[in-house]
């Protein structure tokens, strides 16, 4: 992670003119998913849109497994990168070769499509919240942004998320501020119990 953290403020200082400080601050804040910053919402507005879409991509990978970050986790990323990379050498192979995946020097197998179906399910989440917010009209990057971030935990936002929004919106916010902390699957068991219990 700490790697992760460096190369991208190696990128953004070198790309843009924002302050060393701002840029570290700000990734690690983004990676972490501890919301805290020292820049104005006002400022951020003014950075470059490929700055805020690097955020955007380090707060849905968020930080470690085993943390209380939220977000996808770098596990769940480099194992489904890794189970890409291996069907991309199976479908190269000669037919009937197993190749494993190893994380950690442990031979992976059910994992690889845990973490493949959470991201698809974090992504459908992102883009239902996305869309809803586009339906009331707002701007679609930062709206994006401000999902990502609620999603994620993160804290981050840039003028979209007050207290006079629309009560619809304000119960996707809880939901997403709800799933990107407890995780997708416990409130998907939940909701399943829920509809156990009335199906009787």
């Amino acid at each position: 992670m700490i790697s992760v953290i460096a190369i991208i403020c190696i990128i953004l200082y070198l790309l843009t003119n924002i302050y060393p400080m701002d840029i570290l601050f700000t990734t690690v804040s983004t990676m972490t998913t501890c919301g805290a910053t020292i820049v104005s919402t006002d400022t951020m507005l003014g950075w470059p849109k490929f700055v805020m879409l690097i955020m955007m991509c380090l707060m849905i990978i968020g930080g470690s497994s085993g943390s209380t970050v939220g977000a996808i986790k770098l596990h769940r990323i480099i194992l489904f990168f890794k189970s890409l990379y291996r069907r991309v050498r199976e479908i190269l192979s000669p037919e009937g070769r197993v190749l494993p995946i190893q994380f950690n020097g442990v031979r992976i197998t059910d994992n690889v499509s845990d973490a493949s179906n959470y991201i698809a399910l974090y992504v459908l989440f992102l883009i239902f919240a996305w869309a809803v917010f586009l339906y009331f009209g707002y701007d679609p990057f930062n709206s994006l942004f401000d999902v990502v971030s609620l999603q994620g935990n993160v804290g981050f936002e840039v003028g979209i998320i007050t207290y006079n929004m629309e009560p619809i919106l304000k119960i996707v916010c809880i939901f997403l501020m709800w799933i990107g902390r407890l995780e997708i699957y416990p409130v998907l068991i939940l909701f399943r119990s829920f509809f156990e219990v009335f199906k009787r």
